[in-house]
């Protein structure tokens, strides 16, 4: 069954439910990358990806998901990239970048 389960123990409790939309916070989004980033690398924050290689394994990959067999990020590798697209040095110095930029605007 899906939906809200005990929703009526928000009127009692005197609770309140809101919608979360990330667009309305987009305007603090260096702020929250920047801070995540921090908590990476601190280790109070822990990224699990769960990486799978090959194209045969397409189905089996998928259905980790929803059988819930993967831990954190899942992720399928088909082939070597060309070029490294995403380095923890890459996302340090384009946030530096970032963040050099804004306090220019003020």
């Amino acid at each position: 069954m899906y939906g809200l389960q005990n929703y009526l123990s928000l009127v009692i409790n005197r609770g309140r439910a809101e919608g979360f939309i990330i667009l309305d916070y987009l305007d603090r989004a260096l702020q929250g990358l920047l801070k995540l980033t921090s908590w990476v690398e601190s280790g109070n924050l822990i990224q699990e990806i769960d990486l799978q290689y090959g194209f045969e394994n397409i189905p089996s990959t998928l259905l980790r998901i929803f059988n819930g067999d993967n831990v954190g990020k899942q992720i399928l590798q088909l082939a070597e990239p060309p070029l490294p697209i995403r380095t923890n040095a890459t996302e340090k110095l384009i946030f530096s970048i970032m963040q050099k930029l804004s306090g220019l605007r003020g």
